[in-house]
């Protein structure tokens, strides 16, 4: 019985470490993603001012709403609500 009781503990804590890394792994690829989302509307951006061609202009607001789409969805998984 003590054998299996090892036994479990040492398999909850390997678990818990996974969660863990699970967890570090989704925070670092979502900050990624948010820094190159906004690198993408801030370049749009800047490039929509330079020609004003109305393509760029469009490319410009489409960049801008998926990195504000992706800080909302962001802020809604940090505070650990349901959407």
């Amino acid at each position: 019985r003590t054998n299996l009781q090892d036994q479990h503990h040492i398999k909850m804590g390997v678990l818990s470490e996974l969660a863990k890394v699970a967890n570090e792994t989704h925070v670092l690829v979502n900050n990624n993603m948010a820094i190159q989302l906004k690198l993408a509307a801030e370049l749009s951006e800047f490039k929509a001012a330079t020609t004003n061609r109305p393509e760029d202009v469009q490319a410009a607001i489409y960049a801008r709403s998926r990195f504000e789409e992706h800080v909302k969805k962001q802020a809604i998984v940090d505070s650990g609500t349901p959407p």
